[in-house]
């Protein structure tokens, strides 16, 4: 649905949708707009289990064992706000970080004591090892494995 001559790159924060997500977004909507209590409140488990299901087997995981979020930030900020950190931990992005995670990161680690890190990923990257040793090679002491969250 772009003007001719746009050629939209920012996939990750918002806009430009395919046609027929944004046709199913619309009948959502008038979905919800007709019978708001009844849809979100009422029907939200059965509505979003079939989807959970066949996310699940796509992923190979258990539809209990994850959530559907909005966009990258809310998870992000979902994962965040369930993990406790402590003062002297070190939280350990990449350069590249999208601003609202580095801002919620940032606020982590304001909130709990916690240091934050970005890593400088080489520019242009050779390889994929790489950037993972970058990012692997700023791991310290400090940096808690999720794992023991």
């Amino acid at each position: 649905m772009l003007e001719p001559g746009v050629d939209f790159l920012n996939h990750g924060s918002f806009g430009a949708v395919p046609r027929g997500v944004f046709e199913a977004q619309t009948e959502w909507r008038r979905r919800i707009e007709a019978a708001p209590v009844e849809v979100i409140a009422r029907r939200r488990v059965e509505l979003i289990d079939p989807v959970k299901q066949q996310v699940g087997r796509w992923l190979g995981m258990k539809p209990n064992d994850f959530g559907l979020v909005t966009n990258a930030t809310e998870g992000v900020n979902a994962v965040l706000h369930s993990l406790r950190f402590s003062r002297g931990d070190e939280l350990l992005t990449t350069r590249h970080v999208y601003n609202a995670v580095r801002q919620a990161m940032k606020f982590t680690c304001a909130r709990s004591g916690a240091s934050y890190c970005e890593v400088a990923v080489p520019m242009p990257a050779r390889s994929p090892d790489e950037v993972a040793a970058a990012v692997v090679g700023a791991v310290s002491d400090r940096t808690p494995p999720i794992a023991d969250h």
